[in-house]
């Protein structure tokens, strides 16, 4: 995951919606200033908003960008299958053959 860095130097981060028994709602984002107490480590992971982003749309035609992207999906210990979904999430694929296909083109 990584955050978007809006001009005005507030970052806008992933959030995930949790119910009050724990249970995962859905995801979402959150905008967060320098007084929040996790900005620096999101500012470490931040990229600068560009003018045709939409707020949760990744950098697609960056090779870099989808490498790293696959490489710490893994180093934080996601399995295959977790990978593919989360990809598939981040990049409002279809379906997981969508997804499986986009991470096998990235893990090379």
């Amino acid at each position: 995951m990584y955050a978007i860095r809006l001009p005005n130097g507030r970052l806008i981060i992933p959030v995930r919606v949790k119910s009050e028994d724990g249970q995962t709602v859905g995801d979402g984002s959150e905008e967060i200033g320098p007084d929040h107490p996790d900005y620096a480590e999101w500012l470490a992971d931040s990229r600068p908003q560009r003018p045709d982003d939409s707020r949760d749309a990744p950098p697609l035609g960056d090779p870099d960008w989808n490498r790293r992207f696959v490489t710490y999906l893994r180093e934080q210990g996601y399995g295959d299958e977790d990978v593919v979904r989360e990809v598939r999430l981040e990049l409002d694929l279809p379906d997981d053959p969508a997804a499986r296909a986009w991470v096998e083109e990235w893990s090379r």
